[in-house]
């Protein structure tokens, strides 16, 4: 249970049964699954946690406002510790959903569309053009070497999407005779990752129609209001000291990438 876990992990050293036990609680929670759900075939497919760091980058990238809070509690957590703020230890899930959006790989979260290696030019170009803040931002290394369709894919693989191979066509438009790979997003992972979004925020995502073509980013508000309010420092209070610390008044995300990809 939640509380069972909270003081396993205050212990300096728990048995091999309770560290089990604990595993499957946290892979509950996550999953939004009851604890007697958490198999082998659960846990293989969480590969050590990274299918969960994945789909936090997918959820933040879909409902906004969820990088916005992180951020935000991650500012708190650091005025409430007392040290100080560094840079190198601020919360970057804001910026790194909209370095995404700018990219444009949102294009391809839709479970209808096919595309070619020319579909994926213009977001791999811009890529290209940010390589520097795509390796210090998003930890990923654009190489002249790879294909504009390996860069997009990639991309895609790292909020846990997958795309197949779906057949090969000499007749896609405008490109009549030239024999090409086409590709979709792979169904059965789409269908797991969007009825896990659903489970994990049920208000954010009520309404939304994950089968039709495109995904729309749910753009939902920060506990209410306008967005941007949240990102202003508030007269008072512990908020306040987190961001008049941080400036994040001042920060521009939008700007900040866009003079990257141009």
């Amino acid at each position: 249970s939640p509380t069972e876990r909270r003081a396993l992990e205050v212990q300096d050293a728990i048995s091999p049964e309770d560290q089990l036990n604990l595993e499957k609680t946290i892979l509950a929670e996550f999953y939004r699954l009851d604890e007697s759900e958490i198999d082998a075939d659960v846990v293989l497919h969480d590969r050590d946690g990274k299918m969960r760091r994945e789909f936090m980058a997918f959820e933040a990238l879909v409902i906004q406002s969820l990088a916005q809070g992180r951020d935000l509690k991650n500012l708190e957590q650091q005025v409430a510790w007392g040290q100080g703020l560094c840079p190198w230890t601020l919360g970057l899930d804001t910026v790194k959903a909209t370095a995404l959006r700018n990219l444009g790989i949102t294009e391809f979260l839709d479970p209808e569309k096919c595309w070619t290696k020319h579909d994926t030019q213009q977001v791999a170009d811009r890529a290209r053009a940010a390589k520097t803040q795509m390796k210090e931002l998003l930890n990923y290394t654009v190489s002249d070497k790879v294909s504009d369709t390996q860069i997009v894919h990639e991309l895609l693989d790292r909020l846990g999407v997958k795309v197949k191979h779906i057949h090969w066509s000499n007749k896609v438009e405008g490109y009549e005779g030239e024999k090409l790979r086409v590709y979709q997003l792979d169904r059965t992972r789409w269908q797991f990752l969007t009825e896990l979004l659903q489970r994990r925020h049920p208000e954010s995502t009520m309404g939304v129609d994950f089968k039709g073509s495109p995904l729309i980013l749910i753009n939902n508000q920060l506990n209410g209001g306008d967005p941007s309010e949240h990102l202003k420092p508030p007269e008072t209070g512990t908020n306040a000291q987190v961001m008049e610390a941080a400036s994040v008044d001042e920060w521009d995300t939008e700007d900040w990438f866009d003079t990257a990809v141009g």
